[in-house]
């Protein structure tokens, strides 16, 4: 299978390993190109049809392509990248040591945050309907982290064990909202109502400059991934992401340091104007 069907088919998970593959698949594009411009716009538009909801991949690809250079504009892009997922680990250092932490699918920059608090002990829902929670969870043992895996709809009753909800972020939202797989939004609102901090851990390459102009669009996925062998006639619907609001967000961390939601888009503007203009 090709880099393109992985993405396609979620072979490929999390936001920054997409972002990954996706500069991987440019570099295999200039590779057989005789018309690099040509042939990575073409690139650019294939690989942005496989995510609808991919701001890191967006940006970085977008990143590539302002430039003459491309090689040296991939190189620059995975290292940028690179950097900022390093030092968004460093957020570890605001929260206590031996605390416990529920978290929601499969996030890098979370487990990047997790592997650096002192005594952590972690709670992983499932994430249906592709239980991406699994990947989380079989992450987390091989760091000798403890683990919990409950199933999405336990995180109610076990809210209040925990001190902190971190999750991660395929998208910011012009409003400063958070796009995440679907189940995001009623764990900050769970989180909220017990009183627990709410933090999300992204780069803020993650921002999303198309909600400036428009409504974000929200993925909906094939019924088959929720049941494959469904009575005839039943609708199932299947979105793949929903929208946690900038008021249920404690803060972000970020390869900045950790920032309260007003804060964020002058941090962009700061740091990576690129992405507004």
């Amino acid at each position: 299978m090709g880099i393109l069907e992985d993405l396609r088919s979620l072979r490929i998970q999390g936001a920054t390993n997409v972002a990954l593959a996706s500069l991987r698949y440019l570099e295999q594009v200039l590779r057989r190109s005789k018309n690099p411009r040509k042939d990575l716009e073409v690139a650019r538009r294939r690989l942005f049809s496989t995510r609808p909801t991919e701001p890191l991949m967006r940006n970085l690809v977008n990143y590539v392509l302002r430039e003459e250079d491309f090689r040296e504009a991939i190189n620059s892009a995975k290292n940028l990248l690179k950097k900022a997922m390093a030092d968004i680990s460093l957020c570890a250092n605001r929260l206590k040591g031996n605390c416990k932490v529920m978290t929601h699918c499969h996030s890098s920059s979370v487990i990047s945050v997790l592997k650096k608090i002192r005594g952590v002990e972690v709670f992983v829902t499932e994430t249906r309907p592709l239980y991406q929670g699994r990947e989380t969870a079989k992450e987390l043992l091989k760091h000798k982290i403890k683990t919990h895996f409950i199933t999405d709809s336990a995180a109610g009753i076990l809210m209040d064990r925990v001190d902190y909800v971190i999750v991660g972020c395929d998208a910011i939202t012009s409003e400063i909202s958070v796009v995440n797989k679907v189940g995001t939004y009623p764990l900050a609102v769970l989180a909220k109502r017990e009183n627990v901090p709410f933090y999300v851990a992204t780069t803020l390459l993650k921002f999303d400059p198309q909600t400036i102009y428009a409504k974000g669009r929200i993925e909906v996925r094939s019924p088959d991934e929720v049941w494959k062998t469904r009575p005839k006639g039943l609708d199932v619907i299947n979105p793949a992401f929903d929208i946690t609001p900038e008021e249920l967000i404690t803060g972000f961390m970020t390869e900045f340091g950790v920032y309260a939601p007003e804060m964020i888009y002058d941090l962009i503007e700061k740091h990576y104007p690129w992405i507004l203009h």
